[in-house]
């Protein structure tokens, strides 16, 4: 069985996200109730590492990056909330099917992954609708995520705000 790891033990530990972007957190003085780094150049100078760290782990049976990118959540999200988000989001590579990994810090890791699902959301993904008045067929522009709510609540006829982002998806709502 794996190793338990006690967040409180370490600098840094693992927010449970979702399986497509993964989320760090800095077990940071004043903040964490345990804290073991302290905030400003400490805090910066670790996830300068973290993050060169992260980018350096490959898919040993491609020799490609594991990690897409990593994003700090300071510039993704400033406000009076961001105290209960990760410090760090990393966008895992989808490029490749990941057995093997392993860096120049890191040993060969190698699992198989079991979870249930078979994808993730992506921006250029695809969804399926059927039923009553809806024509079999593709639609041929695309679709932003914030257009489903509006559209689903046409469908059912039910009102949204007008603040409300997104607009039906021509075709499904008449």
């Amino acid at each position: 069985p794996p190793e338990i790891i006690e967040p409180a033990a370490g600098r840094v530990f693992t927010v449970v996200n979702n399986s497509a972007h993964g989320g760090i957190r800095v077990n940071l003085i004043g903040r964490e109730p345990q804290g073991k780094v302290a905030p400003g150049a400490e805090y910066e100078e670790l996830l300068d590492a973290l993050t060169m760290d992260l980018r350096g782990i490959v898919n040993l049976d491609t020799g490609r990056p594991i990690v897409a990118e990593v994003y700090r959540c300071d510039e993704l999200y400033p406000g009076p909330e961001r105290d209960h988000l990760p410090d760090l989001f990393v966008q895992w590579s989808t490029d490749a099917p990941v057995t093997a990994v392993g860096s120049n810090r890191l040993p060969r890791l190698e699992g198989r992954y079991r979870y249930v699902r078979s994808g993730e959301h992506r921006p250029d993904g695809m969804f399926v609708v059927k039923g009553p008045g809806i024509a079999p067929g593709r639609i041929d522009q695309p679709i932003q995520c914030t257009d489903f709510a509006p559209t689903i609540a046409r469908m059912l006829g039910v009102a949204l705000p007008d603040a409300l982002d997104g607009k039906p998806i021509p075709g499904l709502t008449g």
